[in-house]
């Protein structure tokens, strides 16, 4: 009897901690939870005017204090964006956030190129949230990674340097209107120094590229947070800002011809 009992309490005890609820409490400040630096992209449709939307870039998130003294959630945003195929890089803006009584998520509020922006945000972990547009009825998806482990040699471009699998999509605006100008690319790239070595099968409206090779350029800022790079998809050079989340990730998204094209790579070899 003894060692059913044993048994029926640690089975009860295995089935509570793998409870939803039995998350990690929350932090005597709730806003903690998500402090810190991560890399996003987000993309979709705006509403009620329907137009493409594509965005990437990082945002700081800290706690600071409102004219009550009460704790507040304080976002500082770096990023790149195409509304419509019209591209504002590396814009900076001031936002804030919320967090729910739980700590499992919560909202995030900014401007994209002077557009407002919500999100809810869901965890799921403390280094991984998904995002999805919570206003003016916009279409809108992402996620975002904590930014973890960059440093910054004297040689920023060792950064960037090796081997990378990278994945794209988006729209090709331009082709004009009058088709659907979807666009979705995967390969590797490898960086040496300012030069890209590209392998990439892509499909784009009115056909697909395979095993494409191609040379590209690629630079990193000073602070090796990130950089931009450059290379042709059949017969069409497209241009990506980047941002780390890691030394081993990478977010891209478009910043030239129109293009509204999202994507992320990962260092060959990486888990």
């Amino acid at each position: 009897m003894q060692t059913r009992i044993s048994f029926l309490l640690t089975g009860a005890l295995a089935l509570v901690l793998m409870s939803p609820h039995a998350q990690a409490q929350c932090p005597a400040v709730p806003l903690s939870t998500i402090a810190g630096t991560w890399a996003f992209s987000t993309d979709g449709f705006t509403a009620p005017v329907f137009r493409f939307l594509g965005s990437g870039g990082r945002f700081v998130a800290s706690v600071g204090v409102d004219r009550a003294g009460n704790p507040l959630g304080v976002l500082t945003i770096t990023q790149t964006t195409s509304i419509n195929g019209s591209i504002t890089r590396l814009e900076t803006d001031a936002g804030r956030f919320l967090i729910n009584d739980d700590c499992t998520g919560g909202t995030l509020i900014f401007n994209t190129s002077s557009r407002p922006v919500q999100l809810d945000f869901f965890l799921v972990n403390p280094t991984e949230m998904v995002l999805v547009g919570s206003n003016n009825g916009d279409i809108v998806g992402g996620s975002a990674r904590l930014v973890t482990g960059l440093t910054c040699s004297a040689n920023p471009l060792a950064a960037i340097a090796g081997t990378w699998v990278f994945s794209l999509e988006g729209f090709d605006l331009s082709r004009g209107f009058g088709v659907f100008p979807e666009l979705e690319a995967a390969g590797r790239m490898v960086a040496n120094g300012n030069a890209l070595t590209v392998t990439q099968t892509a499909g784009v409206y009115g056909g697909n590229v395979r095993q494409e090779v191609d040379a590209g350029r690629v630079s990193v800022t000073d602070d090796c947070t990130g950089g931009s790079m450059s290379f042709a998809i059949g017969a069409r050079t497209f241009q990506l800002d980047y941002f780390f989340a890691n030394p081993n990730r990478i977010v891209l998204v478009g910043t030239s011809g129109g293009d509204i094209v999202i994507g992320e790579a990962r260092r060959f070899g990486s888990f």
